[in-house]
């Protein structure tokens, strides 16, 4: 008996539906990973203020009216798991004039962070790239800058200023901020560190 021409076989017909299958499983774990992943780590932040590790430490710097050289000034306060350091600066380079040091504990940085985090200390404001870097901003007023460190190089970093059209890309709380920063070291020295530039209040000094 003749057998038609150019038909499929029964064999045939299965290697093909098997191939579909293959390609229609194929193209779901392709698109959903497998439907049982965990959040992508881009869901979070790469960076968080909230780490408590030893090498981590977070810095306010407060820079003043933009001046002569020598009338430039700034301070700066820095908190890691062990230290607490206030310093008052002058010039563009930032020398520093007076300093106060003190040890801190674990316990107290965690509770730092934790309330600097409450305070949207990550939270950014979107800026066109023309308006991202911060020099120059703010020339008559005084500019904010927040920054997590990791062994002491700076691994996030936002700005704002006092100036209504240069608010910059940090969106936090800025002002409770500074508070919190400054609240960290004892009165009489941040005091101490304040009169520092209160010698130089004609110009250039943050409005403090």
């Amino acid at each position: 008996m003749n057998r038609g021409k150019g038909g499929p076989t029964p064999l045939g017909i299965v290697v093909f539906v098997v191939l579909i299958i293959i390609l229609v499983i194929g193209a779901f774990f392709v698109v959903t990973g497998g439907g049982d992943r965990s959040p992508s780590v881009l869901d979070e932040p790469e960076v968080s203020v909230i780490d408590t590790s030893s090498e981590r430490s977070v810095r306010l710097t407060v820079y003043g009216n933009i001046v002569a050289n020598e009338e430039r000034n700034s301070y700066q306060v820095t908190i890691s798991p062990d230290t607490r350091l206030a310093e008052a600066r002058k010039g563009y380079a930032g020398r520093a004039i007076e300093t106060r040091q003190f040890n801190n504990s674990a316990g107290a940085y965690e509770e730092f962070v934790y309330a600097l985090e409450k305070l949207d200390y990550q939270e950014r404001r979107e800026l066109p790239d023309e308006q991202i870097d911060p020099r120059g901003t703010c020339a008559t007023g005084n500019r904010y800058v927040f920054e997590i460190l990791e062994f002491g190089e700076v691994i996030d970093s936002a700005w704002t200023t006092t100036c209504g059209g240069s608010k910059g890309n940090f969106a936090g709380e800025y002002e409770r901020a500074e508070d919190l920063f400054r609240a960290q070291i004892p009165d009489d020295d941040m005091d101490d560190v304040i009169d520092a530039l209160d010698e130089r209040r004609s110009s250039g000094l943050p409005k403090l």
